[in-house]
């Protein structure tokens, strides 16, 4: 650039200059105007400080009619460039009424002064000086209000909206922390002393309102098959927003967000679907969506429990039941009951039982029994179409198929001549697969151990879900609910359980959630004390091997109920 550019552009950058220079703001405080305090107390001034933010160590002064006071206390709020000063000076006598100015002191730099206003300090009757000033706020948004007055202190305060008095409000100055509609009206406020009272002009609060919500896109039908998944979802427009999906008019518990995921979906999911979508100012629920649900052709379905357990004392029983039937179903079921213990010992495991024996019940009558399977072609056969280990042919293995009927129905387990021991207690559902896709074939719905268990125990019961599709079960470890339901005495004090898939933890439970009670009713479990130390989980599974693995949580030992059922 030469000389001569710079000596064109000199008058232009002499006029940048000028123009910054005249928009940087002075800094000042300005005049509060005419002021006036009650006589005897502190006086509270309001002023505006402009082109600085006042420091939090400095401070502020009011230069009186010979005298100068220091704010006991000081605070300021800043928007749009300016900054409202609030401070209290006192407590001041009506000596001090007459010209007053307002100084801000810092530690170092340079003291700004307001202009001189006039201050009147009334003695008396309560009157009001600067009253509360009207505004509009947005909802969720604090709101203040403030009043001064004059008159012999103490003066007292009393808020209120639209003529009420509002509950704590006596000071003065009111705060909303966070306004709602409710908040909104006509507020003023009365002032009071020994000598009579002053009610101030009304300032009208606003509350400005979000937009209520709208759905953009409703939810859409879905169709799919048993143990399958499902998804709805939801756009709407407005702030903060809030969702509660329902089914069929009933509220889904912890289904609160745009989207609804429904995994494992059972034959029972099939239903009508809508979500209320909420906010501060008001709600709207979507059209209902209809879920439909088809039978899979290979239903998931429990088709094995098995235990493995020591017979610790002579004659002592191990009991297993098992509940044959399912809403809709009709018609009789082929099981196989196995005891096992002396295979046990090729599987590495020592101290087997050396000879159980089985005992079928329905209720409590006896229906049935085997010591010593013997050798047959046709349980063989069985063992090999329900995928059990093979037996030795003069093992003393005890082992049955049976035909049982819709119910209740029970298998108990001991050592022939007292023996103890090691033993493995199964139950395997003999239907072939092919034939569910019926839905009248009837399924094991609920298999269950009773078993004592020793001090430091732990009982595992293996069970499997078979199939094509998912399976919602529900697992329970019941011990206080047996002596509270049953008068069982001697039961586990608090058991707690964990399922595992393979070796995989998948869920755990101490002490159940009383937000299971619906589901033990829908699948006839009997109650469970309110706030007992009894375990329970719902869960979705997939066809697989699966254990459940049971201990107590207390000292001792006890009897413990292990269920699993199918929630239909």
């Amino acid at each position: 650039m030469t000389n001569s550019d710079l000596r064109r552009l000199l008058p232009l950058l002499l006029l940048l200059g000028a123009s910054l220079l005249r928009a940087q703001t002075t800094p000042e405080l300005r005049s509060p105007g005419p002021t006036i305090g009650p006589d005897g107390g502190e006086l509270l001034v309001r002023f505006t400080a402009v082109g600085f933010s006042p420091s939090l160590f400095a401070s502020w002064r009011i230069q009186l009619a010979g005298r100068t006071v220091t704010a006991s206390t000081a605070s300021s709020q800043t928007s749009a460039g300016e900054t409202v000063v609030t401070a209290f000076f006192g407590p001041l006598t009506a000596a001090d009424s007459g010209s007053a100015v307002i100084s801000y002191v810092p530690s170092g730099g340079t003291t700004l002064s307001t202009p001189a206003f006039p201050l009147r300090i009334v003695a008396g009757a309560p009157e009001i000086g600067v009253p509360p000033a009207s505004q509009s706020v947005a909802a969720g948004r604090p709101a203040q209000f403030l009043v001064t007055a004059g008159g012999t202190a103490p003066l007292t305060y009393q808020w209120l909206r639209n003529g009420v008095p509002i509950s704590g409000a006596t000071r003065n100055s009111y705060v909303i922390s966070s306004a709602t509609a409710g908040d909104a009206g006509a507020l003023s406020v009365v002032v009071s002393n020994a000598q009579g009272s002053a009610n101030s002009a009304a300032a009208v609060l606003t509350v400005v309102l979000p937009d209520p919500p709208a759905i953009t896109t409703p939810p859409a039908a879905q169709s799919a098959v048993e143990g399958g998944e499902a998804r709805f979802s939801v756009t709407a427009t407005g702030p903060a927003l809030t969702y509660a999906w329902r089914k069929d008019g009933t509220a889904l518990p912890g289904a609160t967000s745009a989207q609804l995921d429904l995994r494992n979906l059972q034959l029972s999911q099939a239903g009508a679907y809508s979500v209320i979508v909420s906010n501060a100012n008001g709600s709207v629920e979507s059209p209902a969506a209809r879920l439909t649900v088809a039978r899979a052709a290979n239903p998931g379905r429990l088709v094995n429990l098995s235990v493995r357990t020591p017979l610790a004392v002579a004659d002592e029983v191990l009991s297993m039941g098992y509940v044959v039937g399912g809403a809709g179903t009709s018609g009789n079921k082929s099981v196989l009951l196995r005891a096992v213990g002396p295979a046990l010992t090729a599987f590495g495991v020592a101290g087997a039982l050396r000879d159980p024996r089985l005992e079928t019940y329905v209720g409590s009558s006896r229906t049935g029994g085997n010591d010593n399977w013997g050798g047959g072609a046709a349980l063989r056969d069985a063992f090999a179409a329900a995928g059990a280990f093979p037996l030795a042919s003069d093992s003393l293995d005890a082992a049955l198929t049976a035909t049982v009927s819709p119910g209740d129905n029970s298998v108990r387990i001991s050592g022939a001549g007292g023996a103890t021991g090691e033993v493995l207690a199964e139950v395997y559902d003999l239907t072939a697969g092919s034939a569910f896709a019926n839905p009248t074939t009837p399924r094991l719905v609920n298999v269950s151990v009773l078993k004592p268990l020793a001090a430091g125990e732990t009982l595992i019961a293996g069970f499997v879900v078979g199939g094509g599709a998912g399976k919602r079960l529900l697992v329970r470890a019941v011990g206080p609910g047996l002596t509270a339901g049953f008068g069982i005495e001697g039961a586990l004090a608090d058991p707690g359980l964990e399922v595992y898939r393979g070796s995989a933890a998948t869920t755990a439970n101490d002490n159940w959630n009383a937000a299971d009670a619906a589901i033990f009713a829908q699948v006839g479990a009997f109650n469970l004390p309110a706030g007992s130390r009894d375990a329970a989980v719902v869960l979705d599974v997939s066809p697989d091997a699966y254990s459940v693995q049971v201990r107590n949580r207390a000292a001792g030992g006890g009897v413990v109920l292990v269920e699993v059922y199918e929630v239909p």
